[in-house]
Formats: C-alpha cells, structure tokens, sequence
C-alpha cells in the first residue's frame, strides 16, 4: 500500500467513519456507510482507508495508554477530538509506512495540525508506551487484547499454546462466503464470483467457499441480494451440529445479529425456529 497521496479528505473520512463506530455496530457497517457516502466504497484508495480503520480499532487499548503517557486525558474530549488523537497516534506511531519515512510522517503530521491545532502531535509522535508491569499487561501491549482476556488464556491453557493464539487472532483471517440456498444455487453465485477474477476453492463445511483474491463486496450483486453472506467455516458449522442433535422440536436464537446461523438452520431443517 501506498500512503503518500493520503489528503485531508481521507483524514476528514476516517475520522467520520471512526465516530461513527461508537454508534453503530458491527463497525464494518459504519465504515461502510461513511466510504459510500464519499464515494470511496470500491476506489483504489478503499482498501489503504480500511486497513487504517481496522487498525485502529484493533489497537485502541495500546493507543490510548500512548495517549495518556502523552498528558491527553481522552475522557474529557469530545467524540471527534478523540478519536482525532486515537488516528493521530495510529498513523504517527503504528502504520509502517508513516513509521518508517520521515518525510511522509511531517507531511501526515501537517495534516493533522490542519485538522486540529490544539492537538499535541510532537508528543504523540515520541510513541512513548509504559513499560509492562506485569506478564499479563506486557502480552496486552504485544497481541493488543485486554489485561483479563490475557490472563485468562494463560490460566486455562497455559502461557505456550495463550501466546499461540493470541498470535493466530492477529493474523488477518481468509474470506469466506457462504451460499444463501433458499435464494441461489451454488454455481450461480460461484460464477459471480469467477466475474471478479478471483480464485474459489471448497472449505471444510458445504456450501460455504474461500475465496482468493480481493473481492469488492459493495459490488458483489449475491450479497446484496442476500444469495450469499460472509460467514466462516465455524459459525457456518454450528447450526448443522444442532441439526445433528435428536429430538429437536424447536430452536431460540436468543442472539440472533445478523442471524446467519439462524439462516443456516432455515435451509437445513423443518422445526420451529424463534429468533430475537
């Protein structure tokens, strides 16, 4: 990826769309919205603003302790200057590109100061993170996951196989799509697909492909007519596991958001299903 075309226009767009967050959920949803809204959603540069997105998101607890080694205390700004300060942080101290070429991070750090003046960027851009006071604090800075979630894996499985899967949730995840087939057969939304040049190959779980290759999913006609969804081979598995169990007369889905393994127990069964 590239970051030295990024503008003022795109600070200005994740920024929107990170206040946004805090509102809507899953934030995929609000990014969505705000990249549709400036026409982003499926340009060249959709891919470099969500990566900083996610990235952000992803190391918010490491962020903000940056920030409060700086003398910002967060609670008191008002949504837009924090999250303001968060994307600072994020782009000054964590994206390698703006991390690595000093040129690119003056000019980044100018259009920060355009944004918001009072805002202090030389002490933000020093990075300085707290040393670790303890194991479980130091793998919270390391996986960028909380304190307790941190102990707890250690305590259940061990410090070894804790820090292998705390590696394994930072790794970025394949893509799978599952096919809708009360709506659409399989080869239908396969040869969609095969349209965008990209590669599909079976996974473990029927009806459910990983796909290879980047898809533009605002553009992906089977998914906005619900032929097919995003759903990973273990959540696409567990209504069939339910399926498998006898003597089910009927199924409450007490969790149902955005119902895809309610989905999925529709194309599988004739029981009554409750969904909330």
């Amino acid at each position: 990826m590239s970051y030295t075309h990024l503008s003022l226009k795109d600070l200005h767009i994740l920024l929107e769309a990170l206040v946004l967050s805090e509102r809507i959920r899953p934030s995929q949803l609000a990014k969505r919205r705000v990249f549709r809204r400036w026409k982003v959603a499926g340009s060249w540069k959709d891919p470099i603003l969500t990566a900083i997105f996610y990235d952000t998101l992803k190391r918010l607890g490491i962020i903000d302790k940056i920030i409060a080694s700086s003398g910002v205390e967060l609670a008191g700004l008002p949504p837009k200057k924090r999250w303001l300060a968060r994307l600072a942080t994020e782009l000054l101290c964590f994206e390698r590109h703006t991390a690595r070429d000093p040129e690119l991070k003056h000019h980044v750090m100018r259009l920060l100061y355009k944004m918001e003046p009072s805002l202090p960027l030389e002490r933000l851009s020093r990075c300085v993170l707290p040393k670790p006071k303890n194991l479980f604090e130091e793998l919270s800075m390391r996986f960028y996951v909380s304190e307790f979630l941190a102990r707890k894996l250690v305590e259940q499985i061990g410090l070894k196989e804790a820090i292998e899967f705390l590696k394994s949730i930072n790794d970025v995840p394949p893509l799978y799509i599952k096919v809708n087939r009360l709506l659409a057969d399989d080869e239908s939304v396969l040869e969609n697909l095969r349209r965008f040049g990209v590669g599909v190959e079976p996974s473990r779980v029927d009806g459910v492909y990983r796909v290879k290759g980047r898809l533009n999913l605002d553009n992906f006609e089977p998914l906005r007519r619900c032929e097919a969804v995003i759903e990973d081979e273990a959540s696409a598995l567990a209504p069939r596991l339910l399926v498998a169990e006898e003597n089910v007369g009927q199924v409450f889905d007490m969790c149902a958001a955005p119902g895809y393994k309610t989905l999925g127990l529709a194309e599988t069964v004739e029981f009554s299903i409750i969904a909330g």
